[in-house]
């Protein structure tokens, strides 16, 4: 259980197995941790939002509502979107949805939260380079080619 508290409420989160599918069914993923890391570099509000409503107990809970409690934690907290996020991955972490479950103490949250998606993005940068290397090689490649065909028709 999770709990979100501003100055105007307090809503409770729970895990629970069907609250999971209809959140990735309501996303539209098939990787849910995939979808968080993006979530989170995007800094997707949108994202947060059907968060706080899919997994909330009150399943009449709204998607407005969860926005409102959103713009309460912004108005009332310094650094509020990445403190949602880091709950919403330790939350998440407490359910299994990582992989092994990550042990950390609260002043090792930071570390343990993004320890990974950073192993993700050095991993996703290397390939993007390692592709952009490759696609300039070809292409100067063909320009080569294509330059000594021309010489030697002339």
């Amino acid at each position: 259980m999770y709990v979100i508290k501003t100055d105007n409420k307090e809503i409770t989160l729970k895990a629970k197995a069907r609250y999971y599918r209809e959140f990735k069914l309501a996303l539209g993923v098939q990787n849910l941790k995939a979808a968080f890391f993006k979530a989170f570099d995007d800094v997707d509000i949108d994202f947060l939002a059907m968060w706080i409503k899919w997994f909330n107990e009150d399943r009449n809970f709204t998607l407005d509502a969860a926005y409102d409690v959103i713009d309460d934690k912004l108005e009332s907290e310094d650094n509020a979107l990445y403190n949602l996020f880091a709950d919403c991955a330790e939350f998440l972490n407490g359910m299994g949805f990582f992989g092994k479950r990550l042990e950390v103490g609260e002043n090792e949250r930071t570390i343990a939260f993004f320890e990974d998606k950073m192993n993700r993005i050095s991993m996703d940068e290397k390939m993007a380079d390692a592709i952009d290397s490759g696609m300039t090689s070809i292409v100067n490649r063909m320009v080569e080619e294509r330059m000594q065909a021309e010489r030697d028709e002339a």
